[in-house]
């Protein structure tokens, strides 16, 4: 971010978000954003690990990118030196990947300089403190477990004893050690990630309510409503008309 303020939420995880901040997202992640200042400013660089596969980059190097993300460290603060350094990078990325024709040492250098980047960011990611809270170390291996579970099956499977029996640990520890990392229940958690879907497919999609109430494996739309109308405080077609469907 190069400019102003937001508050963001990154699946079940809450961060205010400022100039100078890195954000890594993977393609599962669910984000919203939910307040932000005026002139706000940003840059984007959008990849697939497909790609990344493709252009024959270091595999190690893409892991290590990867289970980064599984580990919840999608944001990192950087300084200005570093900020402006990334920046610099990308724009020649960008400048490369914007010729009209591409020739192969062009292909090379956008290839190799996108290599320098991911480089760059993970040592960020390496070595930058995490947004967290005072939780131990062994409860946030839990929780970023859970959560990695929880984009896996939350769409679907909402019974907390699932993912305990995953994590092979009990119910009620499982319930602690959320309460303690994010100060919210497990419920709270699994049901956030079903509005999130829900939010997503209100927003992005033009199914209707008993398509997206099916997608989101409710017993019928009525249910769906009665959901989304606790969680909301406005039903799924309050809400659209709200987003400006």
């Amino acid at each position: 971010m190069t400019k102003g303020k937001a508050k963001l939420r990154i699946n079940n995880n809450q961060y205010d978000i400022e100039k100078n901040d890195l954000i890594f997202l993977s393609p599962d992640c669910l984000t919203n954003i939910s307040e932000i200042t005026e002139g706000l400013q940003f840059v984007s660089i959008t990849f697939s690990h497909v790609y990344l596969k493709q252009q024959n980059f270091n595999t190690s190097l893409i892991d290590s990118l990867f289970q980064s993300l599984l580990s919840c460290r999608h944001i990192v603060r950087l300084d200005e030196k570093s900020k402006k350094h990334l920046l610099y990078l990308i724009d020649i990325i960008h400048h490369l990947n914007s010729e009209e024709k591409m020739c192969k040492i062009t292909s090379e250098l956008s290839s190799r300089y996108f290599n320098i980047l991911l480089f760059e960011i993970l040592i960020h990611l390496k070595t930058s403190t995490v947004f967290s809270s005072k939780s131990t170390s062994h409860q946030m291996s839990l929780y970023n477990r859970f959560l990695t579970l929880l984009n896996i099956h939350g769409k679907v499977l909402r019974n907390i004893k699932f993912y305990s029996d995953k994590l092979d640990i009990g119910t009620v520890y499982l319930s602690k050690v959320v309460k303690a990392v994010c100060g919210r229940t497990s419920t709270d958690l699994i049901e956030d990630r079903i509005l999130d879907h829900a939010r997503n497919l209100l927003i992005q999609t033009d199914f209707s309510i008993a398509k997206i109430a099916d997608e989101l494996y409710f017993s019928d739309q009525s249910a769906f409503g009665k959901f989304f109308k606790r969680k909301v405080k406005m039903t799924p077609n309050e809400f659209r008309k709200h987003q400006g469907f």
